[in-house]
């Protein structure tokens, strides 16, 4: 059942960007007490000069939504920032093994 769940989220989350559909990368699953779990899923937006890229990050279940523009510095970690976020969490709710898997997936 979880897998139907999944496999809705990352259709009903996806963009059209120059003529391709670009869909959302499951990256994370973080687990909650008992059967319980929120998802995190990533979007690579593409660079934006010469060390960063744009993320689109998402967070879905258990905790609440989340949103957010992550400018990821593939060489220095500490530049990395929130460009934007929204929904009922905040940045600081995004949990470290998630930007982890994040970095690992774009920052080749």
């Amino acid at each position: 059942m979880r897998i139907g769940i999944l496999a809705a989220s990352v259709f009903s989350i996806s963009t059209v960007a120059f003529g391709q559909t670009k869909q959302m990368t499951y990256v994370y699953e973080q687990p909650m007490e008992g059967v319980y779990y929120q998802g995190w899923y990533v979007l690579d937006l593409g660079e934006t000069g010469d060390e960063t890229l744009d993320v689109y990050v998402v967070g879905e279940g258990k905790m609440g939504d989340f949103a957010g523009v992550l400018d990821v510095n593939c060489v220095k970690t500490t530049l990395s920032k929130w460009k934007a976020t929204g929904g009922f969490l905040t940045e600081d709710r995004v949990p470290s093994r998630a930007i982890i898997a994040i970095r690992a997936l774009v920052c080749l």
